[in-house]
């Protein structure tokens, strides 16, 4: 939207900024090598588990919409708000 004049940091450039990729990544990562724990046990894989042992898929272009809250010390969700993330890589 810069052609616009419309830009929006955190809509924008903060989760690419920070790589979100990177933490998705690992998790994506952490459930692999459950699955893989799961596997070598004997157990067999749901259809859904088969998709999630292959490559990690590339974050498609689009939006994502991602709720923030703040959280007190005591636990409680004092305000929440939520931002749509774009990814136009």
């Amino acid at each position: 939207d810069l052609k616009n004049g419309i830009y929006n940091y955190e809509r924008d450039v903060f989760p690419w900024l920070y790589e979100a990729h990177v933490y998705y990544l690992k998790d994506w990562n952490y459930v692999r090598a459950k699955l893989l724990d799961k596997q070598c046990s004997g157990k067999t894989l749901t259809a859904q588990e088969q998709v999630l042992r292959g490559h990690f898929p590339l974050l498609p272009k689009g939006k994502y919409p991602v709720t923030v809250n703040y959280v007190l010390p005591n636990g409680k969700v004092s305000s929440s708000t939520t931002f749509d993330f774009r990814n136009e890589f």
